[in-house]
């Protein structure tokens, strides 16, 4: 098979110059897929830059006039890379070692590699086993943990500094990176430390909840680049706001709170780039608010966002909405169960169908396996078919858990995940998701009340016995 290679255009350019270009070679051991992909956050773009050929090496040439940061990745594998002009880099890694975060064994060769060096070595301090082992010690060690690891990684830093002192642009960014994500450290330790470690009663540190307050929310070319500074100046904005209207004894949720939120996000002094996002930050928990909620929503958010791909998207749910309502005919499924047998929801009319979406990663889905176990048990009796459908991508995960929790029911798979029918049909953005559709094929509730809701049960017994 012929080397394939493909030019990815990140500008438009009136030529093409060797030094405008970033040359990417490799080898890929173990790959997950045949294609590589690169990720830039800043112009928005997730491309097919290469295929791998049969012995696992591929080669791409990519344009660009600026200096950006990318993700490069093959399947579930991703490294972050820098693309400076003029550099030739050549990176090796196996899939499956990469996969699970080891990347001892990846190299990166050849000229201008020395950004992409310095992430690559950042990516690999990280002192502990996991978050949750993290967010679960006492304050002080989990503040011992985090400092240790910050100065690792600020020593990293300095040494680039002194080695590259006019990379001042990249140097800063990084900079203001690795703050932002040890703010966030801080921040979810005072979010998840007391339901992890209940027993704990010592009051968090103030200086935890305040640690992330010194770092600037006007970095905005830094906002374009880099999502994790995206999502904090995001947070921060909306925190501010909520806390204004609180004070003003405006109770969240609410109507009068929703309309004063649009209302204090048109008034911020920055650039629209920022309150497109604000914007679309307000659209996304839509599905899941009341009807006088959707009101306001409805018929603001174009007050805030001009973002096309925001607006459009959320017309596109509306659309999909629209088909979800009481009465319409519900849409179709069919997933494998966990023996392999195709499970096609046309085949459980004549019953009431109560749908679980859900994955083992998702705390609040687990949380109501107990309830859901204990209403199929109630309710065994009954014409009502409980299904479970998982949008894990780890398949092995997933059976052991139906096993280890002695799962019942049917217990299906989507093995597309997030791209799976059953969340884009059902307009699903966050799980646990649970749906009821009635002896006819047709939906009753696409948003329905959790297994722990007291009414679920009168509800599905009700529509049983009709």
């Amino acid at each position: 098979m012929k080397n394939i290679l493909f030019i990815l255009s990140l500008v438009l350019l009136a030529a093409c110059t060797t030094n405008n270009t970033v040359t990417i070679t490799g080898k890929i051991t173990n790959p997950e897929s045949d294609a590589v992909v690169l990720r830039v956050s800043y112009n928005s773009t997730v491309d097919t830059i290469a295929t791998l050929i049969d012995d696992g090496t591929f080669s791409a040439t990519i344009n660009t006039v600026d200096e950006r940061l990318a993700y490069l990745s093959n399947g579930k594998s991703a490294i972050r890379i820098n693309l400076k002009p003029g550099t030739s880099m050549h990176i090796e890694f196996d899939g499956n070692e990469l996969k699970t975060g080891n990347k001892e064994k990846l190299v990166v060769s050849g000229e201008g590699i020395e950004s992409t060096t310095l992430l690559l070595e950042l990516s690999k301090i990280n002192p502990i086993e996991d978050m949750r082992t993290l967010l679960s010690y006492p304050a002080p060690k989990f503040e011992e943990v985090v400092t240790s690891n910050a100065k690792a990684i600020t020593d990293k830093i300095s040494a680039y500094e002194v080695a590259y002192p006019d990379d001042i642009a990249f140097i800063e960014k990084i900079k203001l990176n690795e703050k932002v994500m040890l703010a966030q450290d801080y921040e979810y330790f005072t979010m998840y430390h007391g339901r992890l470690a209940p027993q704990d009663t010592v009051p968090i540190p103030e200086a935890f909840k305040t640690y992330g307050d010194v770092i600037p929310l006007d970095q905005y070319e830094v906002f374009k680049e880099i999502n994790a500074y995206k999502s904090f100046v995001v947070n921060k904005h909306m925190s501010n706001i909520d806390t204004k209207l609180e004070k003003q004894n405006l109770e969240p949720r609410t109507v009068a709170f929703t309309d004063a939120k649009f209302s204090a996000i048109l008034s911020l002094e920055i650039p629209q780039l920022v309150k497109d996002e604000l914007g679309n930050r307000m659209l996304g928990s839509y599905t899941y608010e009341k009807d006088s909620i959707k009101t306001i929503l409805k018929s603001r958010y174009k007050e805030i966002i001009t973002n096309e791909k925001y607006t459009s998207t959320f017309e596109e749910l509306l659309t999909k909405l629209e088909k979800l309502q009481p009465g319409s005919p519900a849409p179709t499924f069919a997933y494998n169960d966990i023996n392999g047998k195709l499970i096609d929801s046309k085949e459980l009319k004549g019953k009431v169908i109560y749908i679980d979406v859900w994955a083992t990663w998702c705390g609040p889905c687990k949380g109501e396996i107990p309830h859901l176990k204990k209403l199929e048990e109630e309710l065994h009796a009954e014409d009502i078919a409980f299904v479970s459908i998982s949008v894990d991508e780890d398949k092995a995960a997933w059976e052991t858990m139906v096993a280890e929790k002695e799962l019942g029911g049917y217990q299906l798979f989507a093995p597309s995940a997030w791209e799976s029918s059953i969340v884009k049909d059902y307009a699903i953005r966050g799980i646990p998701r649970f749906i009821i559709i009635d002896k006819e094929g047709n939906l009753v509730d696409a948003n329905a009340s959790r297994p722990s809701n007291i009414e679920t049960k009168s509800k599905l017994v009700k529509l049983a016995k009709s």
